[in-house]
């Protein structure tokens, strides 16, 4: 898919919940899909917030390694998407350190952006994270190094 005009990175992203471990599966967006980098990761958290956030920090955190000025990032989750945007996580303290970073990030963008996408144009990010927690694994590849994994899911 081709880069949207003013943005550097584009990044979907997914998180799952099961048994006090997250899953969360990050996928570049702005080349072509053979191309793409991904991250894959599976970590201790709270609740699925928790783990929610954590996709998104880990996609800000990503970009500001790769020197990335304007990044978007898309997600699923209206929740999510609207406490980032207000900087408001009401009933939430034990994601709320999470939520701090996620939101201590934005001023060292140009522009920092988290949008909606419905959760079937997110179908990608959602298998890698679904191939992260049943694989138990944490990883930075290319889609084409995980791509027959996450086509059998």
């Amino acid at each position: 898919m081709p880069l949207d005009p003013g943005w550097e990175l584009k990044v979907r992203v997914d998180a799952s919940f099961k048994n006090g471990f997250a899953s969360l599966g990050l996928v570049q967006g702005d080349v072509v899909d053979e191309a793409a980098m991904v991250i894959l990761q599976y970590i201790k958290v709270n609740n699925a917030l928790e783990a929610e956030l954590l996709a998104i920090l880990n996609a800000r955190q990503w970009a500001k390694g790769n020197k990335v000025n304007t990044v978007l990032v898309e997600f699923y989750s209206s929740i999510v998407v609207k406490a980032l945007s207000s900087g408001v996580l009401p009933f939430a303290w034990s994601t709320f350190p999470v939520f701090h970073e996620c939101r201590a990030l934005i001023p060292l963008f140009s522009n920092c952006v988290v949008l909606f996408i419905p959760r079937a144009d997110n179908s990608l990010a959602n298998r890698l994270s679904y191939y992260a927690r049943v694989s138990r694994v944490c990883l930075r590849c290319m889609l084409r190094e995980v791509a027959s994994f996450v086509a059998t899911i």
